[in-house]
């Protein structure tokens, strides 16, 4: 669940909100060297930049000579020399690039991830830059602060999705537009830590279904929502930079995804609202996944100290 080093603590009077910069490398040419390609920011705040996640699926294997050079806000290179493209590129200390500046980024010997259709690819090339938002104050977004004295209870929330449209409408290469899902919450304000996808077991031939197993490999987009209705990036994210589940108990998860950092907190009787963007072709619909919303009820506690499992807990609103 959650595991704490120190408490997350953003600079006083700024509000961090987690967010996702997403480059769409769909339409790059396979093969080549480019340079000075860029994503901007939004023009609404300081990022803070703190993972680039899924490089790997927009050039060649190292062997092939496959390599990446990224910017700082300054234009200054981020390393000395090119690096072999990561597929997690954890950024310790944290990037700051102000609300008019771009990521800047250079790819050496493109090669573009892809799905199988027919012989007709649907790309799944896609490079994030994840971190947070800062803004100076509160613009509208949700603060995270519950207004009661509250207990943490663990809750999931599983959701079952069908995905039976394609990545492109029929006969064409024009994309379908997304489907929007909605998950209702209950009385409480909920936390949420991380977000699991996998697919349901196959049915037995005895009856009842194989084991659940953990998505492997980026069959749709996903595009998160806050409670108030900012999205968590700009374009719909690789399902696999979402989740958190590994394929299997002995396998590791491939873009060792937690998402959102910080946590967000739902409104108690509101809403988890998510637009799913197909990335299959249409002989493999239609497609069913599980995805579960891992945190913790913010369960109102009692006026009796005595009755609390945990009086040290108690900070902030926090029992």
């Amino acid at each position: 669940m959650r595991y704490e080093l120190e408490p997350y603590r953003t600079p006083e009077g700024y509000t961090d909100f987690p967010f996702t910069y997403v480059f769409d490398a769909t339409g790059i040419t396979d093969g080549i060297n480019i340079s000075n390609l860029s994503k901007p920011m939004q023009g609404d705040s300081d990022f803070i930049l703190r993972q680039i996640i899924g490089a790997d699926s927009c050039v060649a294997a190292p062997s092939a000579g496959g390599k990446v050079q990224f910017y700082n806000g300054s234009k200054s290179k981020m390393t000395q020399t090119q690096i072999i493209a990561p597929k997690n590129y954890p950024l310790v200390p944290e990037k700051r690039y102000k609300y008019n500046e771009e990521i800047s980024f250079d790819l050496y010997n493109t090669l573009r991830a892809f799905n199988v259709c027919g012989g007709t690819p649907i790309y799944t090339s896609y490079i994030g830059f994840r971190g947070v938002k800062r803004f100076h104050g509160n613009p509208g977004y949700r603060s995270g602060v519950t207004p009661y004295a509250w207990r943490e209870v663990p809750q999931v929330y599983v959701t079952d999705i069908t995905v039976n449209f394609s990545r492109f409408a029929a006969g064409t290469t024009n994309p379908n537009p997304p489907s929007r899902f909605v998950v209702p919450l209950d009385n409480y304000d909920f936390e949420l830590f991380q977000i699991n996808i996998s697919q349901p077991g196959a049915l037995l031939a005895g009856g009842g279904n194989s084991s659940a197993v953990g998505l492997t490999t980026n069959d749709f987009g996903i595009t998160l929502y806050d409670g108030q209705g900012h999205q968590l990036s700009d374009l719909p994210q690789p399902a696999l930079w979402v989740s958190g589940a590994k394929p299997t108990a002995a396998t590791q998860q491939i873009y060792q995804a937690v998402v959102p950092v910080p946590p967000l907190v739902y409104p108690a009787a509101g809403q988890i609202t998510f637009d799913v963007t197909s990335f299959l072709c249409s002989t493999s619909l239609p497609q069913v996944y599980d995805i579960a919303f891992v945190g913790v009820w913010r369960v109102p506690c009692t006026s009796d100290i005595n009755t609390l499992g945990n009086a040290s807990q108690i900070t902030a609103g926090r029992y």
